[in-house]
């Protein structure tokens, strides 16, 4: 009776260590054993998924920050845009002012703008105001926008038959300013060039006007 007891022990204790070593190879959702590669395999499947999960993740994270990116540079510009609004408003009290060093400040202040509205209102106060002064300093501001209108141009060469000897030269500078930033096959280039060239050839215009013109003409 003992002996028989003894083997079942031995058997019950043998069957307990086999269950042991294998239990970690026993794939629990498919109850089967599994070989070590396979063990392996599962392995990189779980860091497979947690990887995904994570780039996931960061892709949620990207496309939040790119969202807030694009709503706060869309805020920016809004706000540029109305901020030069007031400065241009604020621009033309001064300009419709009665003082005249108010008005030059408010041209001034045009040429600090980037706006075509403000390239357009100084090229009209260049040929339109009674005021040389204010004349000459549309013709100076004028030359702060780097990519000027044709129109701008064609007011320009105008202004080099000014009275005023200050608007002639300031209106050539800021013609030069252009030629000098822009490339020479531009339409705008060769606009310049042929407005300066039919000036200088002018007799109408002052003789220092038409002389400065020629120099810059010869240097090109």
């Amino acid at each position: 009776m003992s002996n028989v007891f003894k083997n079942i022990m031995f058997v019950f204790f043998v069957g307990l260590i086999a269950l042991v070593i294998l239990a970690p190879r026993i794939d629990t959702n498919t109850s089967k054993m599994l070989a070590p590669e396979e063990m392996s395999s599962n392995k990189q499947v779980k860091h497979s998924l947690k990887k995904i999960k994570k780039t996931a993740n960061l892709q949620e994270v990207t496309d939040l920050e790119a969202d807030t990116a694009e709503r706060f540079t869309r805020q920016m510009t809004e706000g540029e845009t109305q901020f030069e609004m007031d400065q241009f408003d604020e621009a033309m009290d001064l300009i419709n002012g009665s003082k005249e060093d108010g008005r030059i400040e408010g041209v001034d202040q045009l040429g600090s703008l980037t706006s075509e509205e403000s390239e357009m209102m100084l090229a009209r106060l260049l040929i339109t105001d009674i005021n040389p002064d204010l004349r000459n300093s549309a013709a100076q501001s004028l030359e702060t926008f780097e990519l000027p209108l044709e129109s701008t141009i064609t007011d320009l060469v105008s202004a080099l038959e000014d009275e005023s000897e200050d608007v002639r030269f300031s209106a050539l500078s800021t013609l030069q300013t252009y030629m000098l930033r822009l490339e020479e096959g531009k339409e705008s280039y060769k606009k310049i060039e042929q407005g300066l060239k039919t000036k200088a050839a002018n007799q109408s215009i002052h003789l220092d006007t038409r002389e400065a013109i020629n120099d810059f003409l010869k240097a090109q």
